[in-house]
Order: structure tokens, then sequence, then C-alpha cells
């Protein structure tokens, strides 16, 4: 069981304490995935103050269902990954409705573009392009290897196509400053390690 915290904390085997204290930290906008396998899982994502969307999908897009975030709270939010958690069947506890998925809602907007299959602003590939030649980085005087996305020690990103927070793909650099990027001293989120602030 993996959690993934708006792509940019991802737990592995979390305790119920762990994700019910997550749920309940989600800013505005930010989401929350609870996964035991690819394509099964339940999310969440936090709309405003009071609304909140909840879907869970059981393996193919035809079992992909949700509920009116109109109506949902952060109570049926957090029963929900409890139960998911659990291993039990989230098929009763709500009035779940397929979720239909409108091709419309991927197409870029102004100022934006698709690459590496991601929408994205149009200036950041180039930001991305950038990246791949920084192969390393200093820390406290010693130099390392940087750690490419999907070569991480023991984070949950197998699922995981292209980086949620930066955009690259498999074996691409990640842009500095990237949330999810690896420490290669410690294997701890390097933005949040504290080895980044010794970078000359």
């Amino acid at each position: 069981m993996n959690l993934n915290v708006n792509d940019s904390k991802l737990i592995s085997s979390p305790s119920q304490e762990v994700v019910l204290e997550a749920l309940q930290n989600l800013g505005i906008e930010e989401y929350a995935i609870l996964e035991s396998k690819e394509e099964v899982y339940v999310q969440t994502r936090r709309d405003d103050e009071s609304a909140w969307c909840l879907e869970y999908r059981n393996g193919s897009e035809d079992e992909h269902y949700g509920i009116d975030p109109d109506s949902t709270t952060i109570e049926d939010v957090c029963q929900a990954f409890a139960a998911f958690l659990n291993g039990e069947d989230l098929a009763p506890l709500f009035d779940w409705e397929t979720v239909n998925f409108d091709d419309h809602d991927h197409e870029p907007g102004e100022g934006e573009v698709i690459y590496n299959g991601v929408i994205m602003d149009e200036e950041w590939p180039a930001e991305i392009e950038a990246a791949q030649s920084i192969e390393t980085i200093e820390l406290e005087g010693e130099v390392f290897k940087r750690i490419r996305f999907g070569s991480e020690r023991d984070m949950p990103i197998e699922t995981m196509e292209h980086c949620g927070d930066c955009g690259v793909l498999k074996g691409q650099l990640h842009v500095p400053e990237c949330d999810i990027e690896q420490c290669p001293k410690c294997f701890e989120h390097l933005m949040s390690c504290g080895h980044a602030d010794d970078e000359s």
C-alpha cells in the first residue's frame, strides 16, 4: 500500500494514523492517493474549505467511481481511505457513480503544451531539457551523481509514469528543486533533507 500526497510526499505501507493526518492537512487544491496496486486506489482532492472530490478505482476505467463533491465531507473521505487501507469493499459506503472521462479536460490551455504526455507551461520543456545536463550535485564538499527518476531507493514510484512534480520521465534527471528528487547522500527528499542547503 502506497500513499501519495500531492506528488510531493510518497509513503510506503502507511499506518491509518499517518493516512488520516495527511488527509486532515491537505490544503486547497491538494490531493492524496492511496494505492494498493496499479489502477486500484482511492483518491481525494480538496477543492475548497468544505468541498472534497472523492473517487475510487478498482482496475479498469469502467470501474472508476466517484460521489457528488458538493455533499462530500472530510469525514466521508477519512472513512473511505480507512476502509480501503483495511482491505474493505468501498462499494457499500456511498452512492458511487461511474466517472465519465471527457477528453476535452485533457487538452492544453492557453500558454500550455503537452510534453512527455503531460500538460505543462509552454516554457517548462526547456527546463526539463536543461536539467539533463546537470548530472552531479555537490553536498558538504562531496560530489554525488544525481538520482534519476525511477532509480530512487525505497520510494513508491513504480506506478508513476512521470514525475508528478517536474514532469520528467523514467530515466530522466529531475528539474532542480523538484520536490520528489531523492538526495544521493541520505536518500530522503532532496528539497527537505537539508543537504541541498549545503550545495555550493
